[in-house]
């Protein structure tokens, strides 16, 4: 049975080389996890695994009864294969955390401005602009700095409370459900008169659900149109102008016109009818 503590070495299957050593607190979880996570890293073994499409093997370094036994073996074993000559692809020289990884003048003055700490003058400003409403991520780009930076760098000296203070006191008040009888009486004249739900909620800052509940059954006043307009409307009708030329003349929208008209038993014409009224006005036109 395989220890809990284990060094192992990945090896390429084509080759038999070994590439890899790294330690593992999980037994045989550790070495064979490697062959679903390299595809979303980007280090020297994980450009190697890609290069192989994943086809390795791993076999037991060394077993170990700690956790602090674990990091001098694996310590041990990077530096041993090192001077036998394998191309490790390791970083460090193992162990916890990243000693031996040398990092370029370039790369850490990207890890400076980006996790670095802001000096007193970018201190100034970036309170400056946050006095002014400006966000973290609008402070990040002028100060060329990340924004979770900016936003810590502003918690550490207490000033993002001032930012949730004044967000809260611009937050509307949470809609309320208790209204008195004035109140419901007032929301059923203006659900009458036409004004929407969502107008009516905004206005008594209520819940929409909650408007819906109280006007349930009341309809919007539909106009109410005489005979007399009706019949008007029918004389221009029969003097050749279209329903719709009817409708901009009387106010009267076309399918209401078209369903009293029907009622009363006045003829309407067809489409083609229309079209040949039209006609007819155009020679009049002409002559």
């Amino acid at each position: 049975m395989v220890s809990k503590y284990i060094v192992y070495g990945l090896y390429d299957s084509k080759n038999g080389e070994l590439r890899y050593i790294g330690k593992s607190c999980s037994g045989a979880h550790r070495p064979k996890e490697h062959k679903y996570t390299y595809r979303r890293e980007n280090t020297r073994k994980a450009k190697w695994l890609k290069q192989i499409k994943g086809d390795y093997y791993w076999r037991v370094l060394a077993e170990c009864l700690s956790e602090e036994d674990l990091i001098s073996a694996e310590i041990y074993a990077i530096a041993y294969y090192r001077f036998l000559g394998y191309r490790l692809t390791n970083l460090t020289d193992g162990g916890d955390g990243s000693s031996g990884l040398l990092k370029s003048i370039k790369v850490k003055e990207k890890i400076s401005r980006s996790t670095g700490g802001l000096s007193e003058s970018d201190l100034e400003e970036a309170f400056k602009l946050h006095d002014q409403g400006d966000s973290t991520r609008a402070i990040g780009k002028i100060l060329n700095r990340a924004p979770n930076v900016v936003w810590y760098t502003l918690k550490r000296y207490g000033r993002i409370r001032i930012l949730a203070d004044s967000r809260q006191n611009i937050k509307p008040p949470p809609p309320r459900w208790k209204i008195d009888a004035a109140d419901i009486e007032e929301i059923c004249n203006l659900r009458r008169s036409g004004v929407s739900p969502r107008e009516i909620s905004k206005m008594f800052n209520l819940h929409q659900t909650r408007i819906y509940q109280l006007t349930k059954g009341i309809t919007e006043k539909k106009p109410k149109f005489s005979c007399e307009q009706f019949r008007n409307a029918y004389e221009f009708y029969k003097s050749g102008c279209s329903m719709s030329e009817v409708s901009k003349i009387s106010s009267i929208s076309v399918e209401c016109l078209t369903s009293n008209f029907k009622r009363m038993g006045w003829a309407i014409r067809s489409p083609g009818d229309s079209i040949k009224m039209k006609n007819v006005k155009k020679r009049d036109n002409l002559n």
